[in-house]
């Protein structure tokens, strides 16, 4: 198992994770979804670079283990690829949890998109991860943090993406290994590429 030894002489931890990236346009029309009730919507949105989804989090990671978590996402790149172009049609839905304040876009989880990612984020667990640090799996996207809004603005988002979904936007560009790091402003990035595996262009 991955150690998370901090002792002096070891190699410094990273918070490392397996996550998908979007198209850059697609990314963009996400974020623009604010502009529905700017007014209305408080929060910290994401950077449009910066928009992910996690499949397994990896928390704390020595730089010695990066090479298995970058074959970890060729793994997990190849396990997808076949769906992508059926995954892209489905819809998605605007879900804001309270208790985290976080606005997020939710994806159907017994598509068989989700459910192969699920499955093959379990298997890579049992290698990368003690079983006691595996989240339950739920595919979501933040849009943003600390986020608050009325029942009215939160209708008005899922009308917006609602109607974005109709146009049958490409979504998911590809596997990525990222590496949390420091943002000292919110226009800089938060997050540094490890490893890239996109899928075929075929799907688009």
């Amino acid at each position: 198992m991955p150690s998370t030894d901090n002792r002096p002489g070891s190699s410094p931890a990273s918070r490392v994770f397996l996550g998908l990236y979007l198209y850059p346009e697609t990314a963009l029309q996400f974020v623009s979804l604010r502009q529905t009730r700017t007014e209305a919507i408080q929060g910290t949105w994401m950077n449009p670079h910066d928009l992910h989804l996690t499949i397994l989090f990896g928390g704390e990671q020595e730089e010695k283990t990066f090479a298995l978590w970058k074959d970890s996402a060729r793994i997990l790149q190849e396990a997808l690829s076949p769906l992508v172009p059926d995954h892209r049609r489905q819809t998605a839905e605007i879900h804001w949890r309270r208790d985290r304040r976080l606005l997020a876009i939710t994806f159907d989880r017994t598509v068989p998109f989700w459910m192969k990612a699920e499955e093959t984020s379990r298997t890579l667990s049992g290698t990368l991860l003690p079983m006691e640090q595996f989240r339950p799996f739920w595919p979501h996207l933040t849009l943003a943090r600390n986020a608050r809004l009325d029942p009215q603005a939160l209708e008005s988002l899922s009308e917006s993406l609602r109607a974005l979904f109709r146009q049958h936007p490409p979504l998911w560009k590809g596997v990525r290994l990222y590496k949390s790091v420091p943002s000292p402003s919110r226009t800089e990035d938060r997050y540094q590429t490890l490893a890239d595996h996109p899928f075929p262009e075929d799907g688009r």
